[in-house]
């Protein structure tokens, strides 16, 4: 025992061994004389010292004992630490293994920013392994400031021997905060620019301003990405630039090394007459492993844009995703179609491309000839002029088992989306998302297996019906067919044809008025066992699938 306790205990006071005192405390005794009363005053003093002796030591051993207890527990974490530094799980890992977690777990981040924090390890494998670095985002804020094109060398220096496929990013900044925030310029533009200053703030300006931060943007892009760092086109597999007023200015500045635009534009501004220029597709050609390509017509390539179309695309063979937006052209030049026997006698052909996508009435479908393809969307587009060459363009590809049509309109041709259907046998999801069509009823009634007929779409898993609604006067007709149509084609389980069955039907109207009709029935057919899937507008599962029925369950976002 602590001797300072073991005197305080020691030092107790004590009731004398007297009889009749005795009896006076503990038996409620009367006093034997004034004697004895003094007595008893002061031995309760006596113990009235003591408690307070005893309540000092007591605090001062509470205190020992909070700085026992703080020093056991910094020794504690000081063990774990040296132990963590020698049989750590993540000190143990392989540096391949954590490059894949860094690669799987940040996305879309420049790597530096947050695995390069967690530890030194972490750091000089991050340091050691090239293919880490196959990702760089330049923002004004890091290259309008002078000195900071060193990050870039650096990031040249550490990717340029490793083969990997290397995404670049190009973006803006809009203030300080954004900045600190790491929030890009939106990519549509509806965000104004700001002039940046020498030291590197930003001002809020009118359209000269966005002028000269535009071509201030160009002229340090062309100046980081020209000869001085000898940006490794070549192997360029995915790029984006953004923000689209930048592309403006980059037809009449030198571009000797610079990698594909595949970027997004808007118009020249007034006062410039651009010139059909070859940089864009010479770019291009540098990008020979070029993987995915997010191109908006630029503007410059209003003249013969079918043609710089094609061109770009014939030098990008080994495309396997594509978005092609027409935006830019003129209306009237994107109306034109060009010589229908001219385009399908040499068509593009791209054999490694599976997705692609189309925008604001493309014309460059017409020229195209993907065996592979898998997955088409088409967007804001007049069928009934584009019939004979998108019909020749779907023939080509054999292997589509996906097709969005999305703002596509059918009014007055229905007998084309019927034509187009017919193209298809392969075909296992089908997409009509707010297209113009007259007549739904008669859509449902094609579309419903008949005995004794030619089934249309055979192959077809899975329907969605986007903002489809019939006009008012055929909805009873309407909604009669679409429960017939899902009933013909979920009852050829029972026939034996299970691969080709109906196995998803996603609706959104755009009222309520069918929605509580729909319901109703598809849980009729859900108790009896037909439906597997079925989404309405109020996000509601009314059939549950059966366990190995259905591949995969997700619910959209309410339009």
């Amino acid at each position: 025992m602590n001797p300072c306790v073991q005197d305080l205990l020691n030092r107790r006071p004590t009731v004398p061994d007297d009889i009749s005192l005795q009896d006076t405390i503990y038996l409620n005794a009367p006093l034997r004389d004034t004697k004895q009363k003094e007595q008893i005053v002061r031995l309760l003093d006596d113990m009235q010292a003591y408690e307070r002796d005893l309540d000092g030591k007591l605090n001062d051993l509470r205190a020992t004992l909070d700085l026992i207890y703080q020093a056991k527990k910094e020794v504690s974490d000081g063990s774990e630490r040296l132990r963590q530094a020698t049989a750590s799980p993540i000190r143990a890992l392989p540096a391949d293994i954590i490059c894949d977690i860094i690669e799987l777990c940040i996305d879309f981040e420049p790597f530096w920013s947050l695995p390069m924090s967690v530890c030194r390890g972490w750091r000089a494998a991050a340091h050691a392994l090239p293919r880490l670095w196959h990702q760089l985002r330049l923002t004004g804020w890091c290259i309008m400031k002078s000195g900071r094109t060193s990050l870039a060398e650096h990031w040249f220096s550490r990717s340029g021997l490793f083969p990997s496929p290397t995404p670049f990013g190009w973006t803006h900044m809009l203030s300080n905060a954004d900045v600190e925030r790491g929030d890009d310029l939106d990519l549509h533009g509806r965000r104004g620019f700001h002039r940046i200053h020498d030291d590197g703030s930003f001002e809020e300006g009118a359209a000269k301003a966005d002028v000269v931060a535009d071509e201030s943007y160009a002229q340090h892009m062309v100046q980081l990405l020209g000869n001085q760092l000898r940006f490794p086109a070549r192997r360029l597999r995915t790029y984006a630039l953004s923000p689209r007023r930048a592309m403006q200015h980059l037809h009449w500045l030198p571009f000797p090394r610079t990698p594909s635009p595949a970027g997004e534009s808007a118009s020249p501004l007034s006062g410039h007459d651009p010139k059909p220029p070859d940089a864009p597709i010479v770019a291009f050609a540098r990008s020979p492993l070029l993987r995915r390509l997010n191109l908006t017509v630029m503007a410059e390539f209003q003249f013969e844009p079918h043609q710089n179309l094609r061109r770009i695309l014939r030098e990008c063979i080994h495309l396997v995703d594509t978005h092609i937006n027409e935006d830019g052209l003129i209306s009237a030049e994107r109306e034109v179609l060009g010589d229908e026997d001219a385009i399908l006698a040499t068509p593009v052909t791209l054999d490694n491309l599976r997705s692609l996508r189309f925008d604001e009435g493309s014309i460059c479908a017409t020229a195209l000839d993907l065996p592979n393809l898998t997955a088409l969307e088409l967007d804001r587009i007049c069928w009934r002029r584009s019939a004979d060459l998108g019909a020749a363009f779907i023939a080509r590809s054999p292997r589509l088992e996906s097709l969005t049509l999305r703002r596509v309109s059918f009014q007055e041709s229905a007998a084309y989306l019927l034509q187009l259907m017919r193209l298809l046998p392969q075909l296992q999801s089908l997409t009509l998302d707010d297209c113009t069509i007259d007549d739904c009823g008669l859509l449902y009634d094609t579309l419903t297996v008949k005995p004794g007929e030619d089934m249309l779409l055979p192959g077809l898993q899975e329907l969605r019906l986007i903002r489809q609604l019939p006009r008012t006067g055929r909805v009873h007709d309407a909604k009669e067919g679409f429960v017939a149509m899902v009933k013909s084609r979920v009852r050829r389980r029972s026939l034996g044809a299970e691969s080709c069955v109906l196995r998803r039907i996603v609706v959104w109207p755009i009222g309520n008025r069918l929605s509580f009709y729909y319901r109703n029935t598809m849980r009729e057919m859900e108790k009896d066992g037909l439906l597997l899937c079925f989404d309405l507008d109020d996000g509601e599962y009314v059939g549950r699938p059966s366990r190995g029925d259905c591949d995969y369950l997700y619910q959209d976002q309410y339009w």
